[in-house]
């Protein structure tokens, strides 16, 4: 049986998983820190939101960042350097997880950048982006993005650590920082990153890689509308010496039952609980469940990036 010490929240049962980040916040537009509102929260999303602003840039005019939130926890970001030619080479996209902190006055982004960046929502609705410990940055220069009326569609290069699979003539992706699966499409690019998994004798196990491409819509395999699909630009190489989080945590996570060790980041005290409570992940059904005690629960749960994230869980009484 193995230890659980990381923050899970199943509802009214409250059962902890260890967390990997803690999450950090953002700011306003124009004008010197001092004049900056003060933090806000975060209104729950109902549809697709993005921001825009130029934030400073060392060697740069400016970065004008455009990013996307979506109401399931996915979002996107598009980097664009002013003044770097040619154009196509000065723009970037990254994609990824993002995690609001319980007083939802924090968002942390888990994607392509491999690092957690931090941002804060403010009273007047943009974002404000910290430091990479999430703290405010004491500049005047303007570091906010404000609220955009309609979604703009994004573009630019992605640069990403995955692990890949080609398996039934189905290439596929796992962006390793926020565990997001995606469709990989067969272009002649794409050969080399075939040519080097078959000649690895993988067989169907991931191969952690590092590539440059983009993201497209495609319509989608199964049903109607669209999916996102990774279009190879170049096979970077493999990277076998490179942790791969998301797969990582996955395998780790579907092995066996797990026991409570920790509850809010403080050590169990079994005695003070009685039965020690347990979980089990089945990945293939996407379901938690163990013992909470002194009740059996089960829930819908679902693995983003390193956190596992659950429906409200049914418990007997």
């Amino acid at each position: 049986m193995r230890s659980i010490a990381a923050f899970l929240l199943f509802g009214a049962l409250a059962v902890g998983c260890e967390s990997r980040d803690a999450a950090p916040e953002s700011s306003p537009p124009d004008g010197p820190a001092e004049s900056v509102p003060s933090q806000g929260v975060l209104a729950p999303l109902l549809s697709p939101t993005a921001w825009e602003g130029v934030i400073a840039c060392a060697d740069c005019p400016g970065i004008r960042v455009t990013l996307l939130l979506e109401p399931d926890g996915g979002y996107r970001k598009r980097l664009a350097y002013l003044g770097v030619s040619p154009p196509n080479d000065s723009l970037f996209l990254d994609f990824g997880r993002w995690f609001l902190s319980p007083e939802a006055d924090r968002i942390a982004l888990h994607g392509t950048g491999g690092s957690v960046e931090y941002w804060s929502p403010r009273v007047d609705s943009s974002l404000r982006i910290l430091d990479t410990l999430g703290e405010e940055i004491d500049s005047t220069l303007n570091y906010t993005l404000a609220p955009l009326p309609t979604v703009p569609p994004l573009d630019g290069v992605v640069m990403l650590l995955g692990a890949f699979t080609y398996l039934a003539d189905a290439p596929g992706l796992v962006e390793c920082s926020s565990g997001i699966r995606m469709p990989v499409e067969q272009t002649e690019p794409y050969l080399a990153l075939e040519r080097a998994y078959l000649g690895a004798g993988a067989a169907g196990a991931p191969m952690t890689v590092r590539l440059r491409g983009s993201l497209e819509e495609r319509p989608a395999m199964d049903g109607g509308g669209s999916e996102s699909v990774f279009v190879v630009e170049s096979f970077e190489g493999e990277a076998p010496d490179e942790a791969c989080h998301a797969t990582e945590v996955e395998d780790a996570l579907a092995t066996g039952e797990w026991q409570l060790a920790a509850l809010d980041g403080a050590p169990l005290e079994a005695d003070a609980v009685g039965q020690v409570p347990t979980l089990t992940w089945d990945r293939a059904e996407s379901r938690l469940a163990g013992s909470a005690g002194c009740n059996q629960y089960t829930t819908r749960a679902f693995l983003r990036g390193t956190l596992l994230v659950n429906e409200a869980p049914v418990a007997t009484r």
